[in-house]
């Protein structure tokens, strides 16, 4: 796994120690735009969990370009917690607000809460 991690970080161009996020969702539609979705699964700390996708996006705008590319490429992301949203923690809206600027509000998608990390479909979000 962590040859994986280590391929996925030179291919975004982030050094070794940088924080990526747990998966990536490709979504190819028949239009041939391409949604490329970072996915985090946390436990606890959902605050790091968005510091993980954060990086991750940045490192994929970097390698697409700022904005959607020539090819339709649009870049979202979602994080999935079975702990409830710290609302009033201060490093979390911040990290939260980042994101939202990063990709737009309705590009990121953190459900809390749940059951199960991966307990949630994707798919509405990704074709929506």
């Amino acid at each position: 796994m962590d040859r994986a991690r280590d391929l996925f970080r030179s291919y975004l161009g982030l050094k070794k120690n940088r924080p990526v996020c747990d998966l990536v969702v490709l979504l190819v539609r028949f239009d041939g735009s391409v949604r490329i979705c970072p996915v985090e699964l946390k436990g606890r700390n959902i605050s790091r969990g968005l510091r993980q996708l954060e990086v991750t996006c940045r490192g994929f705008k970097r390698k697409l370009g700022e904005g959607e590319d020539s090819t339709g490429t649009e870049l979202r992301a979602g994080l999935l917690s079975t702990a409830s949203e710290p609302h009033k923690s201060k490093f979390y809206r911040r990290s939260r607000e980042r994101l939202e600027q990063l990709l737009g509000s309705r590009r990121l998608l953190v459900k809390t809460g749940l059951p199960r990390r991966a307990m949630f479909d994707l798919g509405p979000f990704l074709r929506a």
